[in-house]
């Protein structure tokens, strides 16, 4: 698209949270990571960013960063999440900021913050979930993640779900195809769309106060995974649907991407 793109060089280690925003970069924007160690993929065009190029650029951080470390003349802040989920910080407006999100949840309350500026960047990794369709599919795996900082979801001390929290994709496709239900304490991600490649039916479990509707308006994937058990009929017949909503969100997300450039670059109040 025109736009080049770089990683940060280290500033601060701040935590291992890996944003899902790698293939932001691949469509040429900047973005940058907080990690000890930078690892690049072959596959994408990632450079390191030197002082001169971060003193002129667009600089995307995640909600999890506090403040503008990198001392950008132009900042965006990407809510991956819910602000202060991870942190217990309350959400703070800046003015001079552009604030964009990845799920209309995340952004849900916050009236400083344009309901147009949706941006929904996605690396799936169909080379590695694929359903094996293999004989004699049973039991159940779990996964908690997030979902050990709501109080609302009920966390099994015990049960005889196989724990797939810090396997690699590998290890999970694996488990996903020989599986029969993906219960997920994690409320908005995408390994339900991936154990729906795998032949595997994915489980929300349901947080108190928050509805099957309110859940689903929140979060793009709206076919094919179960809010609580009793939805486990209607995943089935609808998981179809995701694998084609998915197909056809790419189209979407290249209009989303010119949407997000549009605005960045035409914008000139950076403060």
């Amino acid at each position: 698209m025109g736009i080049e793109a770089y990683v940060s060089p280290n500033v601060k280690e701040r935590s291992n949270y890996y944003p899902r925003w790698t293939k932001l970069i691949h469509d040429k924007f900047l973005y940058h990571r907080f990690k000890k160690k930078i690892n690049l993929l072959d596959v994408m065009d990632t450079p390191i960013a030197s002082k001169d190029v971060i003193a002129d650029s667009i600089v995307v951080y995640p909600e999890i960063v506090k403040g503008n470390p990198l001392n950008a003349k132009r900042v965006v802040r990407w809510l991956l999440n819910k602000p202060g989920f991870f942190n217990g910080a309350p959400y703070v407006h800046n003015v001079n900021e552009e604030i964009f999100f990845y799920q209309y949840a995340f952004a849900k309350g916050i009236k400083e913050i344009s309901s147009d500026n949706l941006l929904q960047i996605r690396w799936l990794r169909h080379d590695i979930y694929k359903n094996k369709n293999l004989t004699n599919r049973q039991g159940s795996c779990r996964m908690i993640r997030k979902g050990k900082r709501s109080k609302q979801i009920a966390i099994p001390e015990r049960d005889a779900s196989i724990l797939i929290d810090g396997m690699s994709h590998v290890e999970i496709a694996k488990i996903f195809n020989k599986s029969k239900i993906f219960y997920c304490h994690d409320l908005y991600t995408m390994y339900c769309y991936y154990a729906v490649l795998c032949g595997c039916i994915p489980v929300v479990i349901p947080q108190d106060n928050l509805s099957k509707e309110q859940w689903r308006d929140g979060f793009e994937i709206k076919n094919g995974v179960a809010y609580g058990e009793d939805e486990i009929d209607w995943a089935i017949k609808t998981r179809d649907q995701l694998i084609l909503d998915m197909q056809n969100s790419k189209n979407t997300e290249k209009n989303q991407i010119e949407a997000f450039l549009t605005k960045v670059q035409s914008r000139t109040n950076w403060g």
